[in-house]
């Protein structure tokens, strides 16, 4: 599992990300930025069993912004599925 986020230094104190990491769930090594995936520095998923979990806090035009990208991409129809 690779999770997401805006950054990682952020993400790490703040938003869920912590209480994952307090109890082990995840792993630092886990966190990637949505940068790193954007511009294919990393890759979301390793293989196609792998779920990305997106950890965005606090700036709502990102999450605009990603929602708008989502829905442009697998569309509409998908999103009720």
């Amino acid at each position: 599992m690779l999770e997401s986020t805006i950054r990682v230094s952020q993400c790490a104190e703040f938003g869920d990300s912590p209480f994952a990491l307090e109890r082990n769930l995840i792993f630092p090594e886990h966190l990637i930025e949505i940068g790193e995936i954007i511009q294919n520095v990393r890759p979301a998923r390793e293989t196609s069993q792998d779920i990305t979990i997106a950890d965005l806090t606090g700036v709502a035009v990102h999450d605009i912004a990603i929602a708008n990208l989502v829905m442009e991409t697998i569309g509409p129809a998908r999103m009720s599925q």
